[in-house]
């Protein structure tokens, strides 16, 4: 009886164990079928990237309503979303994606081509122009934060409170491309990018 009451110990301990055990696999890249947060950003990816629960997003994308286009020749205006959770301590802001075209804020445009020696990644071509580097907003949490020029769109994934035992910079870099898919964003520009400053 010892050896059963040990072993039905053992099984509950273990079960606990891997129910709550970090989810450590990579983000995907493509875009997301579903659900979503603000109606562009994938809530499966989210809840694996950072360290709310139930989060939720406030936000969306911004659409033309008449005659106007954007420089792809699309409707899409903006796309932004701010995912928060609650908490003990009340509510967190865990995660901010923002996509704005290029040109409405200059100075923003020229920090993503200023790529920082002390980056933790650098977007290839293929991707656009910029870089992802380490922020710590507090004291307990360490996030990232990718800041990307994409064809006419300048695109920034900022995650705050990443989860534990999660790589800031590579979800931040996944979600971009996730949101990069979905919103169709093309890669050739019309007007030039920024150049380096010193």
């Amino acid at each position: 009886m010892l050896l059963a009451g040990i072993a039905a110990v053992s099984a509950v301990v273990s079960a606990c164990s891997s129910s709550s055990s970090t989810n450590t696999s990579p983000l995907p890249t493509a875009a997301p079928a579903g659900p979503f947060l603000c109606g562009f950003l994938g809530k499966d990816s989210v809840d694996v990237a950072v360290a709310i629960p139930k989060p939720f997003g406030q936000g969306g994308v911004i659409y033309s309503q008449g005659t106007e286009r954007n420089a792809d020749g699309g409707r899409m205006l903006s796309a932004a979303c701010t995912v928060t959770g609650f908490s003990g301590s009340g509510a967190t802001q865990a995660l901010i994606a923002d996509v704005h075209a290029i040109g409405v804020r200059p100075d923003l445009d020229q920090q993503a081509v200023n790529v920082p020696k002390s980056a933790s990644y650098t977007f290839p071509p293929s991707d656009g122009v910029g870089y992802v580097s380490v922020r710590y907003p507090n004291d307990r949490t360490k996030g990232a934060v990718a800041d990307l020029l994409r064809g006419n769109w300048h695109l920034t994934v900022t995650i705050m409170t990443p989860a534990k035992g999660r790589d800031p910079v590579q979800d931040s870099i996944a979600i971009a491309r996730q949101v990069i898919a979905y919103l169709h964003l093309p890669t050739t520009h019309r007007k030039p990018y920024p150049t380096t400053t010193p």
